[in-house]
């Protein structure tokens, strides 16, 4: 039976190689995760948007601040009539009452679509149907509406072309974020259902330098008397919830020279997550094999869409064990002491694969140190190469939708 399986996947393989340079990476084409299911729609009407856009298509349409572009999306629902249509907007500020529930009690939820540039000159959108499903999936657990996840494709489309002169060529390594928000502006202090939601979108810029400043070495700081997850809570969703706790220890991080916080979780201080990435762990096991770990989505993280890239591109590959398991810091530790830690690696939003040189663990006060740059061929860079050649066009792939 194992043996017909692998038979069946070489099948499944391209039998050329995309490039003929033996340099350029060779991304193959891995299907995408199967839809969720259906949410019941919380609404009357459903969310629409075709034709019901205002405003211009013209690139600098309004005025950028900082490096948000200028234009963006907002859409109004309400219990009564269901949702309006979707309109642009200049990039403005909102109001809302001080007495609305996205500020008293904190119904907001968002989700990011990265924006590139190709070598090709062509607009991609990185996997955006799992974007907006995970969207509505967090939507439903915070009480706000469902919506057409197809025509808010439309929307987001549409606004990427506007501010299209915004977004960097593709040799910067730059890209515009496409941060969907979603929130109850309704002035209403009672614990009750919403009656009214706002759903808008606007664009942050990413230059070359801000991208490097994404994809710096982690030295993080893991502590386990601090936490942000337990069975039941909102970890696994995109939630500001879920970011705002981050703050306090993570300017302890920083004054001690740290980038980041490694989550860790219960009496067996298992690892979880970095604060706004997930974490992958590749080890030479106790079968003196090579494994790549990352845990599992029990609930206490939020199920990445690079995260599940990259288990579907690793197990496409086939050369090595690929785990959602979870693993202990002592683990880890015992691992580092007997040589066994190759690399630890954080995956972000906007597709990057970033290594991890060094956790500071405040328990015992010590360093872990982690060689991931010390590897004539490391597994992060390998990755990088292999998402960024999707992202900017290098080769045809179906998770790189051109816009």
């Amino acid at each position: 039976m194992h043996r017909k399986a692998q038979d069946e996947g070489s099948k499944q393989r391209p039998e050329k190689p995309m490039f003929d340079d033996e340099q350029t990476p060779v991304v193959p084409i891995v299907p995408t995760a199967p839809k969720s299911p259906p949410i019941p729609t919380t609404g009357i009407k459903q969310f629409r948007c075709s034709g019901g856009f205002a405003g211009s298509f013209a690139p600098n349409f309004g005025k950028p601040c900082c490096d948000f572009t200028s234009n963006m999306l907002e859409a109004k629902w309400s219990r009564e009539f269901g949702w309006d249509p979707m309109y642009m907007v200049p990039f403005q500020n909102l109001s809302l009452s001080p007495g609305s529930r996205v500020i008293l009690q904190g119904q907001q939820v968002y989700d990011v679509i990265q924006a590139t540039m190709g070598f090709d000159n062509r607009i991609r959108l990185f996997r955006p149907d799992q974007h907006l499903q995970r969207l509505r999936r967090t939507a439903a657990k915070l009480s706000l509406p469902d919506f057409d996840e197809h025509e808010l494709l439309i929307c987001v489309k549409r606004l990427v072309l506007s501010d299209a002169s915004f977004i960097p060529p593709a040799y910067t390594n730059g890209s515009l974020e496409v941060r969907i928000m979603f929130i109850g502006p309704e002035p209403n202090n009672k614990i009750t259902m919403s009656r009214e939601a706002t759903l808008y979108a606007f664009m942050i810029r990413h230059s070359s330098q801000s991208v490097a400043e994404y994809k710096r070495s982690k030295i993080v700081y893991a502590d386990p008397k601090y936490s942000r997850a337990w069975i039941g809570s909102l970890a696994q969703y995109k939630t500001s919830a879920n970011i705002a706790p981050t703050f306090y220890v993570t300017d302890i991080a920083n004054g001690l020279g740290c980038n980041d916080v490694l989550w860790l979780y219960g009496k067996e201080e298992h690892v979880l997550d970095f604060n706004e990435a997930n974490v992958f762990i590749f080890i030479i096991n106790d079968r003196n094999k090579k494994e790549l770990i990352t845990p599992p989505l029990n609930g206490l993280i939020v199920p990445g869409i690079t995260r599940q890239s990259i288990l579907e591109m690793v197990r496409y590959w086939n050369e090595f064990t690929v785990s959602e398991r979870s693993i202990s810091i002592h683990e880890l530790r015992t691992l580092q002491r007997q040589r066994r830690l190759l690399e630890i690696i954080a995956t972000n939003v906007m597709g990057n694969a970033i290594p991890v040189i060094r956790i500071h663990y405040e328990s015992t006060r010590t360093d872990i140190h982690i060689p991931s740059l010390e590897h004539r061929e490391p597994l992060w860079e390998r990755l990088n190469r292999a998402l960024h050649s999707i992202e900017f066009g290098l080769v045809d792939h179906p998770w790189g939708l051109i816009i």
